[in-house]
């Protein structure tokens, strides 16, 4: 038997493995069984559809398409969902964008707000003292001493 044969069977039993492991909720064992698959033939594009199947992170799910399709190049779904992938990244950082620009005018509106406050507040203090003044100056006749 060849070594490409036996490093198949190999891969196909560490993929069957990692299947059941996962379809038990066993995540953690058949992500390691399927690194040891990807170890032992990373020129498999099996092993790197079956590791696609259990990686949750963008990232991760990235690399194993980018490899699928280095492997095979003609894998129109894993180039759709490669692309799904970046259009989604992409969409996502124009997302973080628009709302870091809303949080920094938001915050720009609470300065302007805050010293407007202030000021109206200054404005209202100066404008009571010299209906203050004014009052006094009506029913005593005089300035306040002071």
């Amino acid at each position: 038997m060849s070594s490409t044969a036996m490093s198949d069977d190999s891969s196909a039993s560490l993929i069957e493995q990692a299947r059941r492991a996962r379809n038990s909720g066993d995540h953690q064992a058949a992500l390691a069984l399927l690194r040891e698959a990807v170890a032992r033939d990373p020129e498999q594009e099996a092993v790197w559809l079956a590791l696609l199947d259990v990686m949750d992170r963008p990232e991760d799910r990235r690399v194993c398409l980018e490899n699928i399709i280095a492997i095979n190049p003609k894998n129109l779904d894993a180039r759709r969902m490669l692309q799904a992938l970046i259009d989604a990244a992409a969409l996502a950082r124009e997302e973080a964008a628009r709302e870091a620009e809303r949080r920094k005018a938001r915050r720009a509106l609470n300065r302007r707000s805050f010293f407007r406050g202030v000021r109206w507040g200054i404005g209202v203090a100066l404008v009571g003292m010299l209906l203050g003044v004014i009052v006094s100056i009506i029913v005593y006749g005089v300035l306040p001493a002071g």
